[in-house]
């Protein structure tokens, strides 16, 4: 998987937690900081998109009557 590298701003005092939590568990700031924005998500109740992708295979999961309304709205779509 290829990761995006980013630039943020933390308080001094969440740096210090998050290197000394990096020390402690003997892994990158990176994958602590990965864990912790991994965790907030799930606590929120939202999967990661690479998770949603993965388990749809490319189709979204739509309630038959949404999908007729959908069709619907694009009258024509489907004529040929």
């Amino acid at each position: 998987m290829m990761r995006q590298k980013i630039s943020t701003l933390l308080e001094p005092a969440l740096f210090r937690q998050v290197k000394l939590e990096s020390a402690r568990r003997n892994k990158q700031i990176s994958e602590i900081l990965s864990e912790a924005l991994e965790s907030y998500f799930l606590q929120q109740g939202r999967k990661r998109r690479s998770e949603v992708v993965a388990e749809s295979w490319a189709s979204l999961p739509l309630e038959p009557l949404k999908v007729k309304r959908i069709i619907e709205e694009e009258e024509g779509l489907f004529d040929s």
